[in-house]
């Protein structure tokens, strides 16, 4: 066998190995674009919610000052935040 043929079978043998490698990398970026999706999602609607807050004071009058389940859904995150708050600044003391 030549020279030139042992350079043709070792470039064939490396376009089937790449083939191969580019199939595989293809499904773990598949799987890993599919894993980040969410955490893309999470992002972009925090990123929303600080460029308009006003979009929250819908939603937050409807839990706080809404009927039945949400007032008191409302009443509840009132009382935990305050407590969260008290326990904070008596933390920083």
């Amino acid at each position: 066998m030549s020279k030139l043929e042992q350079l043709a079978r070792r470039r064939e043998t490396l376009i089937i190995r790449c083939g191969g490698q580019r199939e595989r990398l293809a499904e773990s970026y598949a799987q890993l674009a599919n894993s980040l999706r969410w955490a893309s999602l999470a992002k972009g609607f925090l990123q929303q919610i600080k460029e308009h807050p006003v979009a929250l004071i819908g939603p937050a009058a409807t839990i706080i000052a809404g009927p039945g389940k949400f007032r008191r859904i409302g009443k509840a995150l009132s009382l935990g935040w305050s407590i969260f708050r008290a326990v904070r600044t008596n933390r920083r003391r």
